[in-house]
């Protein structure tokens, strides 16, 4: 499993940290950003949903459910992998984005 932290584009992995709640507060805590947390995964990535969404102030959605209140209520802003393209995707398709993008 590898993260993206979008903002500042470095990798951030979790190859070894399973798929429970204590090792995702385990990676929470050792990647050491602040929270309210949001976290975006596929939709089928439902192991590290369940593994994070009971952590406190974490709140796990997919690419299409993540709105602009949730990115503004985040300190930080986690993106799984396979979920990061969908993320750029959707940010691109605003004003200014190529025509494809935004269909």
């Amino acid at each position: 499993m590898t993260f993206t932290e979008s903002i500042v584009e470095q990798p951030v992995t979790c190859e070894d940290c399973g798929l429970t709640f204590k090792s995702a507060a385990a990676f929470v805590e050792a990647w050491g950003q602040e929270r309210p947390l949001v976290l975006v995964v596929k939709n089928d990535e439902d192991a590290i949903a369940k593994s994070f969404r009971n952590l406190q102030r974490v709140a796990v959605v997919a690419p299409s459910e993540l709105e602009v209140a949730a990115v503004v209520w985040a300190r930080s802003l986690l993106v799984s992998q396979a979920a990061l393209a969908d993320v750029q995707a959707r940010a691109g398709a605003g004003k200014g984005a190529p025509k494809e993008a935004a269909e």
